[in-house]
């Protein structure tokens, strides 16, 4: 047998369903919480940070998230039993007001100045109570370096100087920082800087640092700054202390150590008298400020060739606090925390009116027209548009209003088009005929259309039921009541008058000067309606008669409004911050009739005025359009008029016009959603997908076209997602979900499509029911709704090429309710039983305000889910244990972490893990009540005084990745690879390369003996270097193994709230291929 070694260059190949001997080197069987990062390794997820708990709210109904900006995020949610939307930020978690609006079901007990008012009042002492608490945390840190720095510090003082003399070339050497003992005549001198601080025989001597009581004496009283004197050469000792019956008290703090000069110091052991009282109190003089350190005599020859004994000097340093800032830190933290209890108080009482508002709006049933009727969380589709965001119900069908436009009015108008003299110009109206003869010759006056219109005016206006008004050489003739008949003849040649009514065939008669408002239709042509056109005058300045302009109206009798209450509606902001749920104006049908402007198919799918709508399935948007799907339609508004879905003009056709086109096959087509490309609009459809587009650089309803371009299946419910250059969408099987993935979509060829999931197919189960996607992480992540798994696929595209791609899993804390991505961050709504929960993923390892500080400058956050950071505490200084709140709900199947930084609050260095400890949970939480997570609720005991010092609490998750069988291999054509399975292999050890980790866990899976197990870490398990994190920024573990291949499995664990980054891996074995041959 050889000795073989092979390596695994990284496993960033994610799961494979395949056989072990077929797997690639990089795939694995399983992979829980880690993340491929394609530069750093497969990863330990990122930690869930905690936002917030969502007050109020229900893990019922639709949710959905409204990213409209950097500062305006927020979450929302439609409880479909509550008949509801409540919308909380996304910065912070707390809850917008949300007005349902109108014939929404609202009681009449709901009054929204109120509810206005007691909302922002309760977010605002939210945000107090933070404050509060930040404050709290700062003081407290503050006390704790107070009361850290009245300890004395000791200091190692020692340095020489060294001179060279060219001339005679001798070498001086000087005790510049140090102690030096001359041994002729026992004298210490200590030096600092260079310069003498005391010298004394025998002994060292320095300014008293401690006392210790021999004899309270007689006859004091308490005082402050007391003289001392001295058996031995000490002077300038100061005392402050106090007494019990005269006797002064073993507690006696040196208000002045003394030992102003180099000869005044004092000795260990002297015995000093304090003055006052019967002058028969003695203290012995336990410490001063200077000692022995560390013999250098050895050290330096040159020094020591003089007769000196050469010493380290051990200086002991003022405290850095005093004690007037000890009192000072401890006063403000006492304040800081009335002030946060105050704080908790008004929250409460905030949240209080909060929640009576709410009762008092509370919503028991929507009205039978309501919009929201009857709609379930499935029914609910959302689109955001900047600060819009429209809520579709995709059972409802969207309609016409009763409203028709108004009928004509039974009028006439007459022109005079051409003046002549000798002429009898005739008006007759329902039999009654009134005429004007005009001059024979000029000598009988001018002749001239105001005259005859004024006669003619005059007698027409004097037929019973009948009045006429002059407007320039016209008449406009009205009949109170029923239909009119009117003909005119006469004149001097067959046009020199003419009447019409409401309808004329000519353009060009259309008089210059009208009634205002006179409506008539344009018939061009005798047989075909396609081209008439509906004109109405329009005076100039609103007059009644005058001069004025002809303009495109809807025909008489005709619908004309839509219905705004069958329609998306919409849930937009208002300006005090609060959202309301309205319906949105639509743009009513102005011009035209049903043949020449008809209504948009999802308002009328058999193309009449009093047809039937499709209910709206999607919405989109698209090249400054909103878009519906309705059954096989696709319909567009006017290009920057998302409210209209009408033609500007029924006789001329704009670019600008509203698009309605139809996707045709040869099965039935029920369009489900759409996905932007640079090609066009994917469509997608149950059995195929289509493509609209156009082959013009301007979208119209002329240039539009659908065409199919694939047949695949695709889910009706879970819509596709972008991601950059290509569209993803699923299919499901009775048990399982497929991923397609389609590229290089275009106008002219077939776009390429690809199984992602060809080699993971029973991975995703087929009852996911949302998917996310983030083009610029390159992120798919599918989910179910109630399960606390997703399902992500990660790709690395370099240009045209796939250059990687990864299946994992990720385990969240708590069920999913929705899931969505913005920018590098992955948000998660999770619940766990009534609490519904907020967390943020930062989808990159190195991070720079990550609280984990390495060595190296390095920074990095958590691996725990719902981890918050400095949460409130409270300390016992009798039994030296901190008391730390959980600021949620404990969920008792998870393992709780606390994880001590080294750094103070609001250090700019926050320091490295001081501990980690796993303590168990206490107390009892109340649903809904303030004190469950401000300071009454579960808590966590740990041993020390943790006031000041940054913390992170949070539930700890376990990373796993379970390595197949290990088979040699070599490679087998381009990209191919080749398994040896009918070999002899025993390996002997693996050795795992990683990057940023903490300690990792091996577990070798034997058949037929024990497992075993084992941990690689930078420290001991609960050994911990102050200062530092139990991370390495890289290493090599070597696991033993001693095993055939076929008889061993192995698990790499990431167990602590640490990260862990596993770049590759190397295996070692005996290795042969001999066998028996055959006879």
């Amino acid at each position: 047998m050889s000795t073989v070694t092979q390596r695994i260059p990284n496993f960033l190949l994610g799961i494979s369903q395949q056989p072990d001997n077929r797997k690639f080197p990089g795939q694995v069987n399983d992979a829980v919480n880690t993340f491929p990062d394609y530069a750093l390794g497969m990863l330990k997820r990122p930690g869930g940070k905690y936002i917030s708990n969502l007050y109020g709210a229900t893990s019922r109904g639709k949710w959905f998230s409204m990213i409209r900006s950097a500062n305006q995020r927020y979450v929302a949610q439609y409880d479909d039993t509550d008949f509801r939307f409540r919308v909380w930020s996304l910065t912070d978690g707390t809850p917008r007001r949300v007005d349902m609006g109108t014939n929404t079901g609202v009681p009449g007990s709901c009054n929204a100045s109120n509810y206005q008012t007691d909302t922002e009042a309760y977010y605002n002492a939210i945000a107090t109570t933070k404050a509060r608490r930040d404050l709290l945390n700062t003081a407290q840190a503050t006390y704790s370096e107070a009361l850290a720095g009245q300890d004395r510090v000791i200091s190692s003082l020692w340095s020489v100087s060294n001179d060279y003399n060219l001339s005679t070339g001798d070498v001086q050497e000087l005790l510049v920082d140090g102690i030096y003992q001359q041994e002729t005549n026992d004298t210490y001198t200590i030096m600092e800087g260079g310069v003498v601080k005391y010298i004394s025989a025998s002994a060292l001597s320095g300014a008293v640092v401690s006392l210790e009581r021999v004899s309270g004496g007689t006859g004091y009283s308490g005082a402050s700054g007391v003289a001392t004197t001295s058996a031995g050469s000490g002077t300038g000792l100061t005392v402050t202390y106090t007494v019990t019956g005269g006797v002064i008290d073993q507690a006696t703090t040196i208000a002045n150590g003394g030992a102003a000069t180099t000869s005044t110091g004092y000795k260990v052991g002297e015995v000093i008298t304090i003055s006052g009282g019967g002058g028969n109190a003695t203290f012995k003089v336990l410490k001063i400020n200077y000692e022995l350190g560390l013999d250098k005599t050895s050290e330096h020859p040159i020094l020591a060739s003089t007769g000196y004994k050469l010493y380290e000097a051990k200086k002991s340093n003022d405290p850095a606090k005093t004690a007037s800032d000890l009192s000072t830190a401890l006063s403000a933290m006492n304040t800081a925390q009335t002030n946060y209890t105050n704080a908790v108080t008004a929250e409460e009482t905030a949240q209080n009116n909060y929640d009576a508002e709410v009762t008092n709006c509370n919503i028991s049933a929507i009205p039978s027209n309501g919009y929201l009727k009857d709609a379930t969380a499935a029914d609910i589709e959302v689109l955001t548009l900047e600060s819009t965001t429209f809520i579709l119900n995709k059972k409802k069908v969207p309609a016409m209003t009763a409203s028709t436009v108004a009928a004509l009015d039974h009028q006439a108008f007459v022109v005079i088009n051409v003046v002549a003299y000798n002429a009898n110009y005739k008006v007759t109206i329902d039999g009654t005929t009134k005429t004007h003869t005009t001059g024979q010759t000029v000598s009988a006056g001018v002749v001239d259309a105001s005259t005859i219109v004024a006669d003619l005016t005059s007698q027409i206006d004097s037929i019973s039921g009948i009045s006429a008004t002059a407007v320039g050489p016209g008449i406009h003739i009205v009949k109170a009541a029923g239909a009119m008949t009117i003909s005119v003849s006469g004149g001097s040649q067959d046009d020199a008058l003419y009447a019409f009514q409401d309808q004329i065939a000519d353009v060009t008669r259309l008089p210059i000067q009208c009634k205002n408002g006179y409506k008539l239709k344009i018939a061009n042509s005798a047989d075909f309606e396609a081209d008439d056109m509906w004109v109405e005058f329009e005076t100039t300045n609103s007059a009644s008669i005058g001069p004025g302009t002809w303009i495109e109206t809807n025909e008489p009798g005709i619908k004309y409004e839509i219905d705004p209450l069958t329609m998306p509606h919409k849930l937009s902001q208002q300006a005090d911050g609060s959202f309301k749920f309205e319906p949105e104006t639509w743009n009513d049908r102005t011009v035209g009739s049903q043949v020449t402007n008809p209504l948009p198919t999802f308002l009328s799918s058999d193309g009449t005025d009093s047809g039937t709508g499709t209910a709206i399935r999607n919405m989109f948007f698209y090249r400054n359009r909103l878009g519906f799907l309705a059954g096989e339609y696709l319909v567009m508004s006017k290009a920057k008029d998302f409210f209209n879905f009408f033609a500007g003009s029924a006789t001329m056709s704009s670019a600008d016009d509203p698009i309605d086109i139809t996707a045709s096959s040869t099965k039935p087509i029920f369009l489900n959603y759409v996905r932007n490309s640079a090609a066009g609009l994917v469509l997608f459809s149950e059995n195929e997908q289509f493509l609209m587009s156009t082959d013009s650089d301007v979208l119209s309803p002329s240039t539009a076209k659908i065409n199919a371009i694939s047949g695949y299946e695709s889910d009706s419910d879970i819509e596709a997602v972008n991601l950059g250059t290509s569209v993803a969408f699923v299919a499901k099987s009775s048990l399982w979900t497929k991923l397609y993935e389609l590229f290089e979509i275009s106008t002219t060829t077939p776009p390429y499509m690809f199984d992602q999931t060809k080699i993971v197919p029973e991975l995703i189960p087929a009852t996911i029911d949302n998917m996310v996607a983030s083009a610029g992480q390159g992120i798919i992540s599918m989910g179910q709704t109630g399960s606390s798994t997703v399902y992500q696929y990660r790709f690395y595209q370099l240009g045209e090429k796939r250059a990687a791609s990864t299946w994992y899993k990720w385990d969240l804390t708590g069920t999913l309710l929705d899931q969505f991505f913005d920018v590098s961050t992955y948000y998660a709504i999770v619940a766990d039983g009534s609490n519904v929960y907020v967390e943020s993923f930062e989808l990159t390892q190195a991070s720079d305000t990550g609280f984990l500080t390495l060595p190296t400058g390095e920074k990095t956050d958590v691996c725990m889910d719902l981890y918050y950071t400095n949460p409130y505490r409270t300390y016992d200084s009798a039994t030296d244990v901190t008391r730390i709140y959980l600021p949620w709900q404990h969920i008792s199947a998870k393992k709780l972490a606390v994880v001590a930084l080294g750094g103070s609050i609001g250090a700019t260095d926050v320091g490295g893990v001081g501990a980690i400890e796993y303590p168990t949970v206490a107390g009892t939480y109340t649903a809904g009540s303030l004190n469950s997570v401000q300071g009454g609720g579960q808590y966590v005991d740990i041993a020390g005084d943790y006031r000041g010092l940054n913390i992170i609490i949070g539930y700890v998750y376990d990373m796993t990745l379970n390595i197949p069988k290990l088979y040699p291999t070599q490679k087998e054509g381009e990209e191919g690879i080749k398994s040896d399975y009918t070999s002899n292999l025993i390996i002997h050890r693996v050795k795992v390369s990683t990057g940023l980790s903490g300690p990792v866990t091996y577990n070798v899976n034997l058949t037929g003996i024990p497992n075993r197990s084992q941990t690689i870490s930078v420290n001991k398990p609960h050994q911990y270097q102050l200062g530092n994190v139990n991370i390495t920024a890289d290493s090599v573990h070597d696991v033993p193994i001693y095993q055939r291949n076929e008889n061993v499995s192995l698990s790499i664990v990431g167990d602590t709230p640490l990260p862990v980054s596993l770049l590759g891996m190397n295996w070692e074995g005996r290795y042969t291929d001999k066998f028996y041959s055959r006879g």
